[in-house]
């Protein structure tokens, strides 16, 4: 959906009631989109700022932060150990450039702390917040799975039930097991002449939904991955509205796309 951070990112969307927890546990860890609830759109931050706006949205913090502190002359008595590429090998500093390390960096003065963040990294989430046309974003680490395991863990408890497509992220089997959820599968329509699957329908939706309830779980999420990673995008206007009259909270994992902000924002309401 968004442009991702080199950090990777997962988005959350219209998770209502757990935005507080959200806050609370993952602090600094999971890059949620949550859909806006005022007037503001990606088109209107982008494309029709004001000065002001226009003029943050010149800005890259982080980037001019981590730039500065990497053109300094000094010696590096902190992590990583390569030591600004003293002790990269060399046959990995032809391939990245003599000065790609200089700026391989930890939380050193003026690059503020992931985990907390109060200053550069702070700003920058917030510009990216307003990009996307969220009301917060987290800048992730290790890619898009520690995103989903956090955003599990705040939209779900213990014995709760999850609505999953079969060819979903790998790594939320290993979330399920984490939050100590159980997975319920909704069925994919696939497309018989290329053999890829493409969107969940409303149908499929209520199915799973009345089957996990007849059966006694509780059923609090409906997680996808959309666009699929043949391109296919699948949050459809129907599977939204059958999540909504499910109530159900919609996790979607958007790790290989880009484009369809405003779309998707219209779609999640």
């Amino acid at each position: 959906m968004f442009a991702r951070s080199p950090l990777g990112a997962c988005s959350s969307l219209d998770l209502a009631g757990t935005r507080e927890h959200l806050d609370l546990r993952f602090r600094g860890i999971v890059s949620s989109c949550l859909s806006k609830r005022h007037k503001a759109t990606p088109e209107r931050v982008l494309c029709n700022s004001t000065g002001d706006e226009a003029a943050a949205h010149q800005e890259a913090p982080l980037l001019e932060a981590l730039s500065a502190r990497g053109a300094r002359q000094e010696v590096p008595l902190h992590f990583p150990g390569h030591k600004r590429g003293r002790g990269a090998h060399p046959a990995f500093l032809k391939m990245v450039g003599s000065k790609f390390l200089d700026y391989d960096l930890t939380e050193l003065s003026g690059l503020d702390f992931l985990g907390s963040p109060t200053g550069v990294i702070k700003n920058a989430q917030e510009l990216a917040a307003e990009a996307f046309g969220a009301e917060r974003t987290w800048f992730l680490v290790n890619g898009t799975t520690v995103g989903i395991h956090a955003a599990f863990m705040a939209t779900c408890r213990p014995g709760d039930t999850v609505l999953l497509a079969r060819n979903c992220h790998q790594s939320t089997f290993s979330a399920c097991i984490l939050a100590g959820v159980d997975p319920a599968f909704v069925e994919l329509q696939v497309d018989q002449s290329l053999g890829v699957a493409h969107a969940i329908t409303v149908e499929s939706v209520a199915l799973s939904v009345r089957k996990a309830r007849a059966d006694g779980r509780r059923v609090t999420a409906l997680m996808l991955v959309s666009p699929s990673y043949y391109g296919a995008c699948r949050l459809s206007p129907s599977a939204c509205q059958a999540r909504r009259s499910a109530s159900l909270g919609l996790v979607v994992v958007q790790l290989s796309c880009t484009p369809l902000l405003a779309k998707l924002h219209s779609l999640a309401r």
